[in-house]
């Protein structure tokens, strides 16, 4: 009976190590493919992440797919910013209220877990919807 793996290779220790080698360059292949994938274009995610947010949580994932200047910021009632640009890609997720950002001919409405990832360079508009302060929590990366 013939061995499905073809493991003579593999019973060898130098065989065994090759392998090994071969499938964890295959995952950081993989990992490294996914990153730069990672928000190519905006990417809306509804309930990414469980409420309460916690935000060790976010920042883990966040800072695993590159991202960094992980912070926390206020928007107050009324709040909005016309079509601008930045020269990072962008990672965002509600803490609390409900924001609206407008980008790439699409239209989204963020509330507490929602993620959106963008683009450097992204032409976009967004505003506080919630009647208070919204809480939106950030990252970028080069």
């Amino acid at each position: 009976m013939t061995d499905p793996i073809g493991s003579e290779l593999l019973r060898h220790p130098l065989g065994r190590r090759r392998f090994m080698a071969a499938i964890a360059g295959g995952l950081l292949a993989a990992s490294l493919a996914a990153e730069a994938q990672d928000c190519a274009s905006p990417t809306f995610k509804k309930g990414k992440f469980a409420i309460p947010l916690d935000r060790d949580v976010v920042r883990a994932e966040w800072v695993s797919r590159g991202y960094t200047d992980i912070n926390v910021k206020p928007y107050p009632q009324g709040w909005s910013r016309g079509e601008h640009t930045h020269p990072v890609h962008l990672v965002v997720t509600l803490v609390a209220g409900m924001a609206e950002f407008r980008m790439a001919g699409q239209h989204f409405v963020l509330e507490p877990g929602d993620e959106l990832c963008y683009p450097a360079y992204t032409v976009h508009a967004a505003r506080n919807l919630y009647e208070g302060t919204s809480e939106m929590m950030e990252g970028s990366r080069q």
